[in-house]
């Protein structure tokens, strides 16, 4: 078992949250983000255990991006 970040994922339907677990982190340390302030390396993880399922609208979903746009950060 390892540390790792979380990140909640709506239902696409009924926006019920689902939790996603990232490994994309250098350093996971146990943070919670939302899709909309969720940094790229954690975000990079999100379908780690996908598809979510949504016991309210008995759909299954993931995460699909689109425009990515990558950006180089210098290591400290």
């Amino acid at each position: 078992m390892g540390v790792y970040d979380m990140i909640e994922v709506p239902c696409p339907k009924c926006g019920e949250i689902e939790y996603a677990q990232s490994k994309g982190a250098w350093s996971p340390e146990m943070h919670t983000f939302t899709l909309d302030n969720c940094p790229n390396d954690v975000l990079s993880n999100v379908n780690r255990h996908a598809p979510f399922y949504c016991a309210n609208c008995d759909i299954y979903f993931s995460v699909k991006f689109m425009n990515i746009v990558p950006v180089v950060k210098e290591e400290k």
